[in-house]
């Protein structure tokens, strides 16, 4: 009896960290899953409100509610938390869940699971948070990483990650940071499970994504391509005479564009022994066949850092410059001082206590890094990067001191454009004010030291939270009007399972960027599944099969925006056709006769003549 009753009582509940857990599903984590392949290990299943703590700014509060309504999440109780305004960093205002039940292997699939709402959003706005299942300690290794966005209703939002490490019990746990912006957000059903290794991720439930002006008649897909033909294009006339100089009706004239002044491009490796753009392999030459096909513009790496970065891979790095050269990209240089040890080699760690030695490296790695890639001509490097978020050295050297790195950039490289560039500013529905406003101090400080960057970068990697392009205008407008430099799309990819809304999306956001006057080039962080460091945002699969995002991708840089047509003279000798700015192949025949000639358009709305005579 005395053993049985201890049987039971264990069978009944799990005790961890002094908490109570039903053996028993509780109605979230019944209903999730019952959309699952595999019922999985729970890791966390917090759906007593009161299991998740609030940790919020001053004045800021958080309550337990319940709601008994038909789209009510499962259990019925949430924790509603109110933020007042933005916070800077974001997780100054978050929400914590228990900690983890069970261990963590490598390779586990890992499935997050809860109900949202923002019960005050407004029409065409979101709440919205980055979501993280973490180590509860630096460096918070996330196996699960990434945003949600939610409307006034309640909607399950489901987000999957692989651990990349073993991860003991008791060590995990999630955390949402939500001081974007001001907000109410009710968060219900929080359920993380463990799916175990080799779970294909494209069974698991996800979220079908929308955005602000996805619909095909919203107003500004019309005033966006207005913009492109002021922007992005003139008019080319092309009138053709016979040997006598008089007009010659109906002669075919062919209007070909050779090379795009605008510039799309793509990272080019993320490790491995040998980079796919160099290596002597069928995927290789498709690498190298997509780059010259559809790129003009490419992203080189040249990271200082321990195994995978300079000096392991200068060999390497230096080979993709080559290569990139000798085919005449325009060619960015990534990233010359990543600014956190965590991306810095163990060398410069041991100086974090003397500061004037630390920076001596620095500056001598930026000389090191300018002079040999100084042969192949980068048009810009990103002197650093993400300096909101990555604070290890200038905690120890001062802000000052990122104004030296500038100006010892500059005397390796003269010729060179210095570029700053940093993540999260377009991305989460545009909710990024407070973001924003520290890149633009940045800007302002290296400014005051004569050393403003000549490009800022706009790092552009989306997930959940897809920004309505009237509020990617806004948000570039803003920099136009504050800054002197260029505006770049510098790293952008879409992590999602719902490939139509990738597709979609892909579309609109590459479409409003092209449409603004300030963006001279917008960068994909790589293309194909087999070197990718996000497989799923990928334009191809590993089997070089096209995903809908790469036939929008080909469809707009082959077609929409390439200029390859062909027109006959009227009655006067005249042709006119509204080409992309680049440079082009003008052909003319007529009578037996071709005659041809390279014309350069190089201005938006200023046209260009030629006159083409055929002897």
């Amino acid at each position: 009896m005395h053993r049985t009753f201890i049987m039971m009582s264990l069978l009944a509940a799990v005790m961890f960290a002094g908490r109570v857990y039903a053996a028993e599903d509780g109605p979230a984590l019944a209903r999730l899953r019952a959309q699952l392949p595999v019922p999985g290990r729970v890791l966390i299943d917090d759906e007593d409100p009161a299991a998740l703590t609030a940790s919020l700014p001053a004045n800021d509060t958080s309550e337990i509610i319940t709601d008994d309504s038909k789209t009510a999440p499962p259990s019925g109780k949430a924790l509603r938390m109110h933020i007042s305004k933005a916070t800077d960093p974001v997780w100054a205002a978050q929400m914590l869940s228990g900690k983890s039940l069970a261990q963590v292997h490598k390779g586990d699939v890992i499935l997050f699971s809860c109900w949202m709402r923002a019960p005050e959003a407004a029409a065409g706005t979101t709440g919205v948070t980055a979501l993280r299942l973490q180590l509860d300690r630096a460096p918070w290794p996330a196996p699960v990483d990434d945003t949600a966005n939610c409307g006034p209703e309640w909607k399950p939002v489901y987000k999957s990650g692989v651990a990349d490490r073993d991860f003991a019990a008791g060590s995990l746990q999630v955390t949402m940071h939500i001081g974007q912006q001001h907000q109410v957000l009710d968060v219900a059903d929080l359920v993380v499970v463990d799916l175990g290794p080799g779970m294909d991720v494209a069974k698991l439930p996800y979220n079908r994504v929308t955005w602000p002006g996805m619909e095909a008649n919203a107003p500004w897909r019309a005033e966006a391509q207005k913009r492109i033909e002021r922007f992005r294009m003139t008019d080319l006339a092309v009138s053709v005479t016979d040997a006598a100089g008089q007009p010659v009706p109906n002669a075919q004239v062919h209007v070909q564009e050779q090379r795009r002044a605008f510039g799309f491009g793509s990272f080019v490796d993320f490790g491995g022994a040998t980079p796919a753009l160099l290596a002597n392999s069928p995927d290789g030459e498709k690498v190298r066949a997509t780059f010259l096909r559809l790129f003009n513009r490419a992203t080189c790496p040249i990271y200082w850092v321990d195994n995978w970065g300079w000096p392991n891979k200068k060999r390497e790095y230096l080979g993709i410059a080559k290569w990139l050269h000798d085919h005449d990209y325009l060619v960015r240089g990534h990233v010359m001082i990543y600014p956190t040890f965590h991306f810095m080699p163990a060398e410069a760690e041991k100086l974090k206590d003397d500061p004037a030695k630390l920076q001596a490296r620095i500056l001598r790695q930026i000389d090191e890094i300018g002079q040999a890639t100084l042969p192949y001509g980068f048009r810009e490097y990103d002197v650093t990067n993400e300096l909101r978020g990555c604070t290890d050295i200038t905690k120890i050297l001062g802000r000052d001191a990122v104004a030296d790195w500038y100006a010892q950039a500059r005397r390796a490289v003269p010729n060179a454009k210095m570029a700053l560039n940093e993540n999260t500013l377009l991305t989460s529905g545009g909710m990024t004010k407070a973001n924003q406003d520290t890149y633009l101090d940045w800007y302002r400080l290296l400014k005051s030291h004569g050393q403003a960057p000549d490009v800022l970068g706009f790092q552009s990697h989306f997930s959940e939270g897809f920004t309505s392009p009237e509020m990617i205008w806004s948000i570039l407008d803003r920099f136009a009007k504050e800054t002197d430099a260029e505006l770049q799309i510098t790293e952008f990819d879409i992590n999602t399972l719902d490939e139509d809304a990738q597709a979609g999306y892909t579309r609109d956001f590459m479409t409003a960027c092209f449409a603004h006057p300030r963006i001279t080039g917008f960068t994909m962080w790589g293309f194909w599944e087999g070197s990718h460091w996000i497989p799923k945002a990928a334009f191809y699969r590993k089997d070089w099969s096209i995903k809908p995002n790469g036939k929008v991708l080909e469809e707009l840089l082959t077609k929409t925006w390439w200029t390859d047509t062909t027109v006959n003279t009227g009655p006067d000798g005249h042709a006119t056709v509204k080409g992309f700015l680049g440079t082009y192949k003008v052909s003319v025949t007529a009578g037996g006769k071709t005659v041809v000639k390279d014309v350069p358009l190089e201005r938006a709305g200023e046209p260009v003549s030629v006159g083409m005579k055929l002897e």
